[in-house]
């Protein structure tokens, strides 16, 4: 989703290649006038002034639909804050509190939090049009940076999957004349260190799920 000032700037271009557009089709016809009543350099004048606002119109057009593509294609939606309070050497609390409101804590071992999610890519045809990537919570887990570690402790991870209304996973599977909409689906995780008190940034994007601190 853009934020309000790209919006408005974007719209404010938009008007602009409006406006001259509408001098562009003024022009044209002054330019039909003009030749019908044989006004010659009139119609030149007109011409050439038609070509300049078409060109403008052109151009702004141009630089709107190219920052509407870079936008669309690098969009970051931030879903949630993820706050980490280590209890021991391997063990913490996970708070993972959603934009709607919804905050769960989990106890958790390890020295690292990993939060994973199912992802369905968009076309990048879809992207352009508006549609931002789709993605499903799936589960919250501790993690050991050492291998080792993992070994010799319990690992832990508690679902973060809500009842659901519309799971559009299984509508793709029910609407194939949608499959051109589709890129893939995919799942994708994203680790941060829970060794120490933070907080971070839950956000998809695109290409997947990712942590910030903040």
């Amino acid at each position: 989703m853009f934020e309000a000032s790209t919006s408005n700037y974007l719209l404010i271009l938009g008007c602009f290649a409006l406006i001259f557009a509408v001098l562009g089709v003024f022009a044209i016809v002054s330019v039909f006038r003009a030749i019908k009543k044989y006004q010659l350099l009139r119609a030149t004048r007109k011409s050439i002034l038609c070509i300049i606002y078409f060109s403008v119109t052109s151009s702004v057009l141009f630089i709107v639909m190219g920052l509407r593509g870079f936008y669309a294609f690098n969009t970051e939606t931030p879903i949630g804050i993820l706050t980490v309070k280590p209890v021991s050497l391997d063990s913490f609390y996970a708070t993972i509190t959603l934009n709607n409101g919804d905050e769960e804590t989990f106890l958790l071992n390890g020295d690292q939090v990993q939060i994973d999610a199912n992802i369905v890519k968009w076309q990048p045809v879809a992207n352009y049009l508006g549609l931002n990537t789709y993605y499903e919570l799936d589960r919250i887990s501790g993690r050991f940076k050492k291998l080792q570690s993992s070994s010799q402790s319990q690992l832990s991870a508690y679902t973060l999957q809500p009842e659901q209304t519309v799971d559009i996973i299984k509508m793709r599977n029910q609407f194939h004349f949608l499959s051109f909409l589709y890129d893939t689906e995919y799942g994708s995780g994203s680790f941060v260190p829970a060794d120490r008190p933070a907080e971070y940034r839950v956000i998809i994007t695109n290409s997947g799920i990712i942590l910030k601190a903040i």
